[in-house]
């Protein structure tokens, strides 16, 4: 869950706290990086620009973190979009995830059981996530070997879904063709889903599409399940995309110094890893 400037409204002194660890190249130009899930007070909000992507964001400057100088720039910032505010964080943990079922016919029992299901799973796992029974939509932050990936699972009726988990590498313009190219080489291999370059969040995401019952909803392995699997395969493609996006490397050696083809079908439980959903398709 990558907080944008216009998504969040930044404030002098401020309690922030830090969701995003992953290393990017330019953090040696900073102090320290605060702990994950360190909550922090902003010194200062500034308007910045990105040393990583070259693009427009918001800079905050921490109370106890006071970084190096570049000559001609000013103290080097914190992009404000690897912190979320304090005060959304405690809401979230405050929000009530309860709701009445009677009287609701069996397809809208599944939506929203399987949204109850998915703000379970992520509650047990003290994952900051946001319910919204009213669209039918689950989102969340989950802790993953690279660092942490957004998560979305959205319903598209009463009982489809489309499950997609975010690679947190942003993707400048330059490079968005070497990365469609990386994409449309892995895609021939998926078996169920697919990978997409994400025009507005300028992301690389992994889509599953699903058709689920009452059964599986009412299953605790099932989210588990779903979850594991969709950020797995984001993680899969995190190393090609750094040898494209910061060592230039093209889209075919990428592929081959990781051998992504041929280790792309084995995510938890492949084969046979769909048992127990009725029906998986491509969107």
């Amino acid at each position: 869950m990558i907080m944008k400037k216009h998504m969040t409204k930044w404030n002098e002194g401020d309690e922030v706290m830090f969701i995003d660890a992953q290393p990017r190249p330019t953090d040696d130009k900073l102090v320290r990086l605060p702990a994950m899930g360190e909550v922090c007070t902003i010194r200062k909000v500034i308007n910045s620009i990105s040393y990583d992507t070259g693009d427009r964001c918001v800079g905050l400057y921490l109370e106890g973190y006071t970084s190096p100088v570049i000559e001609g720039c000013g103290e080097t910032c914190y992009e404000a979009e690897r912190f979320v505010p304090l005060a959304w964080v405690e809401a979230l943990l405050q929000q009530e995830t309860s709701f009445g079922m009677g009287g609701l016919p069996p397809a809208r029992q599944v939506l929203h059981n399987c949204l109850k299901l998915f703000g379970g799973h992520f509650l047990d796992r003290c994952c900051l996530y946001h319910l919204d029974h009213q669209n039918g939509v689950v989102d969340s932050v989950v802790p993953a070997p690279r660092g942490p990936f957004p998560f979305i699972l959205k319903f598209v009726n009463d009982t489809e879904f489309v499950a997609e988990s975010f690679v947190p590498l942003r993707v400048a313009p330059e490079h968005r063709p070497l990365v469609a190219a990386l994409l449309g080489m892995l895609n021939p291999h998926q078996k169920h889903g697919r990978y997409r370059l994400d025009p507005r969040r300028h992301l690389v995401e992994y889509q599953l599409g699903a058709t689920v019952g009452l059964k599986e909803v009412n299953d605790p392995g099932f989210a588990n399940f779903i979850v594991n699997y969709v950020t797995f395969l984001a993680g899969r493609v995190f190393d090609p995309l750094t040898e494209i996006l910061y060592r230039d490397r093209s889209p075919s050696e990428s592929l081959a110094k990781y051998k992504l083809a041929e280790a792309i079908n084995t995510a938890p439980g492949a084969p046979g890893v769909f048992a127990g959903v009725e029906k998986l398709k491509q969107n």
